[in-house]
């Protein structure tokens, strides 16, 4: 082994098992795992939101929202990178995510967070935004998203 001193100690893990009725693609597991995986954490703040507030609907259950960050570059663009994966094999040729703010504009961009295509926003039914794009069996897209 390269490293001599790899997986020494007490090492702790928990795993679930979740039974469902159909098959992988009739069923939530790509959720619940990702809930089991990474549950919620919380902290105290003097902000004061409604507790079914829902930042980001994706509508498609096979896409899943993993990542929101602030772009690389925050100081220069104050962008934000969103990035999804589809996680059962299909493919679909609009997703939608509708948030409820304002998006003055957003792009397709790469793992290096470089701008793409542009992609078209719609009002949201709250009077936020609504942004869609396509996505293929088992594939990453990441999108950078200016806010108002």
């Amino acid at each position: 082994a390269p490293d001599f001193e790899a997986d020494m100690g007490v090492h702790h893990f928990r795993y679930g098992l979740y039974t469902h009725s159909g098959n992988f693609h009739a069923s939530n597991v790509v959720q619940i795992a990702s809930e089991f995986n990474n549950p919620v954490l919380t902290s105290f703040s003097q902000v004061s939101i409604p507790f079914d507030t829902q930042f980001f609907k994706v509508s498609h259950q096979n896409v899943i929202l993993d990542t929101i960050k602030p772009s690389e570059d925050p100081v220069i663009s104050g962008d934000i990178v969103l990035r999804f994966y589809e996680a059962m094999g299909g493919r679909v040729a609009r997703v939608t995510v509708e948030m409820p703010f304002t998006v003055r504009k957003a792009w397709i961009c790469n793992t290096l967070e470089e701008r793409g295509d542009e992609i078209e926003i719609e009002d949201g039914r709250e009077g936020g935004s609504l942004l869609g794009f396509a996505v293929g069996p088992f594939s990453i897209v990441s999108m950078r998203i200016e806010i108002v």
